[in-house]
């Protein structure tokens, strides 16, 4: 398992000066990089579906409800509501059995944890992820009984 760290964005923080490429558009000056990469994204998604493991087996427990609900304000929670209906829509549907499989089950729970964590800016990345992987689990248990009883949520025990 890999944790990420601040000391992960050192390489993409440091000032190198002028570059000389003025015309690269990848490169504002002065300009911090972004926290909310595809990268970030791909970890916390990562660390998304431990935490949910570990609601599963009882190894964690998700956020009281009363707590989670003041933790976030509450048009994020509604939000929060909308998206996991989407994922289990899309895990419901013609491909994925249940389970987190496809970019349409994966994607709204990125782009989740990214819109928690930009409206929350002292949040760290794993009370982002339990945020999030405690409103999941309210919001899912009964209606995604596949994931909730996998491993994982992404495979039914075979080993892909």
């Amino acid at each position: 398992a890999h944790s990420v760290s601040d000391d992960d964005y050192d390489e993409h923080t440091s000032d190198s000066g002028d570059s000389g490429e003025e015309d690269d558009p990848t490169e504002l000056p002065n300009a911090a990089p972004a926290r909310f990469n595809d990268e970030w994204c791909k970890w916390r998604f990562d660390e998304f579906l431990q935490q949910c493991e570990w609601i599963r087996v009882e190894d964690a427990s998700p956020m009281a409800l009363d707590d989670l609900e003041k933790t976030i304000d509450d048009d994020l929670y509604k939000q929060g509501i909308k998206v996991c209906k989407e994922v289990v829509r899309a895990a419901n549907g013609k491909y994925c059995n249940g389970l987190l499989l496809s970019p349409g089950t994966k994607n709204p729970i990125k782009d989740f944890m990214v819109t928690v964590g930009r409206k929350n800016q002292e949040f760290d990345d794993l009370w982002i992820v339990h945020v999030v992987s405690s409103l999941f689990s309210y919001q899912t248990k009964k209606s995604l009984p596949k994931f909730w009883s996998s491993s994982k949520g992404e495979s039914s025990g075979s080993n892909k």
